[in-house]
């Protein structure tokens, strides 16, 4: 819907090394999942993850700009 106003969400997200940089996931979101070379590259990377899951979130490109991450 044009216009319509997305109030922000607080998500849990997980920050796993791997050894080439780190796993990154949100656990209320199946299938969400990312990784990056940096934690920076990584919560930036899960951000663009959680834009892609519109079949568990409505408006989830809207919620992912507004995301808090915790």
């Amino acid at each position: 819907m044009p216009g319509r106003k997305v109030a922000y969400r607080e998500m849990r997200v997980v920050y796993e090394p791997d050894g080439a940089g780190w796993h990154v996931y949100i656990p209320e979101v199946a299938g969400c999942r990312s990784h990056g070379r940096s934690i920076a590259e990584a919560r930036k990377n899960i951000r663009e993850a959680l834009a892609l899951c519109a079949d568990e979130i409505p408006n989830a490109a809207a919620v992912a700009k507004k995301a808090r991450f915790r």
